[in-house]
């Protein structure tokens, strides 16, 4: 139990760097999925719907962003993470990229530029920090509370002072 705490932390704070590039998209997506199913939240609550969908949605549009656009590998990523959609959301999302992967095919980047400043890293790093304070950390134990489980004490108390101080930000 104090390992899986302690792992659930260690998966929100690699969903708090996402924006940043310290953690790629795909491990964030992986990284959430495990916190979800640990913490045994709703799979189809609202929040968590829209969040897995723009994530996703960043998958694709970073193909769209690269220096040159790849839209071959946006399509890839678009057919890997949008072939089912089950939600009203997952639609709409895929026809906006459908659409801006079909300009980016015929040399039209320029179209996507509304969608990419739309949906820019700062936008998703707001979404996740909203997520985790409202859903995810109220159902975390102290970080402190784990390091005293663990048997770490006291060279645990820096890094817990800075968790704390973090959590205090949001």
């Amino acid at each position: 139990p104090a390992d899986a705490r302690a792992e659930n932390w260690k998966r929100v704070r690699q969903l708090q760097t996402v924006s940043a590039g310290a953690t790629p998209l795909g491990e964030a997506l992986g990284a959430l999925d495990r916190l979800v199913a640990s913490l045994s939240i709703d799979d189809a609550s609202e929040a968590l719907v829209g969040l897995r969908v723009e994530l996703r949605m960043q998958v694709v549009l970073e193909h769209l962003r690269a220096t040159p656009a790849s839209w071959r590998e946006g399509k890839r990523a678009l057919d890997r993470h949008f072939s089912r959609p089950r939600f009203k959301a997952e639609k709409s999302c895929a026809r906006l990229l459908t659409d801006a992967l079909e300009s980016a095919c015929k040399g039209e980047v320029a179209k996507a530029a509304p969608l990419l400043q739309r949906h820019s890293a700062e936008h998703l790093q707001g979404m996740i920090d909203e997520y985790l304070s409202e859903h995810v950390r109220p159902l975390l134990p102290h970080p402190r509370l784990i390091s005293i489980e663990l048997g770490e004490g006291e060279d645990r108390a820096d890094e817990d002072r800075a968790d704390e101080d973090r959590a205090d930000e949001d």
